[in-house]
């Protein structure tokens, strides 16, 4: 039998990374994400950021967020510390990496 995976009860939007255990959850007000282990439910990590989140994804180096009104990707580790910016210029719709390692940018 499958492992029951935990899920968050209130208004959250949800992301999840499998591959390590985790689901990240972003709160209704946008700005406040909580990272859970996916088994237990157990809370890992949590925080709230002044600018309203409009997009996360995971890669395997890290969290990319892309926040309300901005043309960056910031780059978090594990436990939310920015790491890297990545100023891409203009206001742009989604992103995805590609095959080769590149960003790829949906304007």
């Amino acid at each position: 039998t499958a492992d029951e995976i935990f899920i968050p009860s209130g208004g959250y939007i949800q992301f999840t990374d499998e591959s390590r255990g985790h689901l990240l959850a972003l709160d209704y007000d946008g700005k406040t994400v909580t990272k859970f282990d996916i088994f237990s439910g157990e809370t890992l990590e949590s925080k709230e950021f002044l600018n309203k989140i409009k997009k996360i994804k995971f890669y395997d180096n890290g969290y990319y967020f892309v926040f309300s009104n901005s043309d960056s990707i910031y780059v978090y580790d594990e436990y939310f510390e920015l790491k890297d910016t990545i100023n891409v210029g203009r206001s742009f719709f989604d992103f995805e990496f590609g095959h080769d390692g590149y960003l790829y940018f949906i304007c």
